[in-house]
């Protein structure tokens, strides 16, 4: 997770999509200050990169490093806001990321295909609902035959 500075206090988002507001500091887009070691994260000029470390640089020059966390304990996190996450009990304990896997120009996007997933579920229900026939009309079918059956004793 990286870590932000909301108007509630610290949040924590994966997502990595950062803006540079008029006052040269890193933000998410919902203008949440993105923390780095040294506090918020400046920008002045426009070579930008960042490490696989999080350490961000400055035509070569280092500027700051993200702070990138996790928790011993993600179901204690309570989603709030967009994209953010904040600890919601007393276990839910920060940890540095040792070895974190920055990528520069990459963001992280969901694993589902949302389209193929609600085709996949229409079907479903087209199959659920077709079914529900099938033991209906069986359901008659054996109430017919107990009619009759009644009938001829």
């Amino acid at each position: 997770f990286f870590k932000v500075m909301t108007k509630n206090g610290p949040g924590y988002t994966r997502a990595g999509h950062f803006l540079v507001n008029n006052q040269g500091q890193l933000v998410t887009p919902n203008a949440d200050l993105v923390l780095g070691e040294g506090g918020p994260i400046n920008i002045r000029g426009r070579n930008i990169s960042v490490a696989e470390d999080g350490t961000i640089s400055e035509n070569g020059v280092v500027v700051n490093r993200l702070v990138l966390v996790n928790f011993d304990n993600l179901n204690s996190l309570e989603k709030y806001g967009k994209n953010l996450f904040r600890p919601a009990g007393e276990d839910s304990n920060e940890i540095p990321v040792n070895n974190p896997s920055v990528k520069q120009g990459y963001l992280e996007a969901s694993n589902v295909n949302t389209v193929n997933e609600m085709t996949d579920l229409i079907d479903l229900q087209r199959a659920y609902a077709s079914q529900q026939r099938v033991i209906s009309s069986f359901d008659e079918l054996d109430e017919m035959a107990i009619t009759r059956l009644g009938r001829l004793e």
